[in-house]
């Protein structure tokens, strides 16, 4: 079995047991001026200090891809694979960062982070779990399936 956060992924050879998109957004402390600005462009919030996922990850690569169609490049003065790392970097400081809302949506609910409203910049992914078309699922995997189904 393979679970990913990725774009929507297809081939013959795989079954997709559960497929759910997933927000992704630019997120910053509760405290940062930016939310004072209200909804702004991405070209607004681009000499920020920025704390992203390291290049290779799926969500970065996404965000950088969609940035570059509108000639903006961002430089991080953080790159972690951590998302907690991460997030515990924008509790403490006024940086921003870019990630699926279901890693922050905690600390939203505590009032420690607030996503950053971005005019024209909606991007999502996809949950999806998949199995080889000619592999045995045993009960176990269907179990897992079912719970992962449910998050």
């Amino acid at each position: 079995m393979v679970y990913i956060i990725d774009k929507p992924i297809f081939s013959k050879k795989w079954i997709k047991a559960h497929s759910k998109e997933e927000s992704l957004s630019f997120v910053t402390s509760a405290e940062s001026p930016l939310h004072d600005l209200g909804c702004v462009r991405v070209n607004n919030i681009k000499n920020q200090p920025f704390f992203l996922t390291e290049k290779e990850d799926n969500y970065r690569l996404y965000l950088d891809e969609s940035l570059a169609k509108q000639n903006i490049e961002l430089n991080p003065i953080l790159e972690a694979s951590n998302t907690d790392l991460i997030i515990g970097a924008l509790k403490s400081s006024n940086g921003v960062s870019f990630l699926p809302n279901f890693t922050f949506e905690n600390e939203v609910k505590k009032g420690n982070l607030k996503t950053v409203c971005i005019n024209g910049f909606d991007l999502t992914m996809e949950r999806q779990i998949f199995y080889h078309v000619d592999k045995y699922i045993t009960p176990e995997m269907e179990i897992l399936i079912d719970i992962l189904k449910e998050i």
